[in-house]
């Protein structure tokens, strides 16, 4: 079944994203998992499991989640920061 390209959210996530990502190493996620005030688990099975994701994906569900599950803003930040990793190969954090 074709998705309508004006379908809203469906589109949005499943969609034509340009941008994909590379999945993270693990040496990678767990330097992100190791900073103050950051929720570990929360991070690494975020980080692992969005590598299917293109970028406008990774950051609605960080969006949601991070609202649903009232996650700190150092695990926030720690998240985006994988995200942004994950979309340029050269960028280190």
């Amino acid at each position: 079944m074709a998705i309508p390209e004006k379908s809203g959210v469906a589109f949005f996530i499943l969609g034509k994203e340009k941008r994909k990502m590379r999945v993270l190493t693990i040496s990678e996620i767990e330097r992100l998992a190791s900073r103050p005030r950051v929720r570990k688990t929360n991070v690494e099975n975020f980080l692992a499991t969005m590598g299917d994701y293109g970028e406008l994906a990774a950051r609605a569900n960080l969006k949601r989640d991070g609202k649903m599950y009232q996650w700190s803003p150092a695990t926030v930040a720690a998240l985006e920061d994988g995200i942004r990793m994950a979309t340029d190969e050269n960028r280190k954090i």
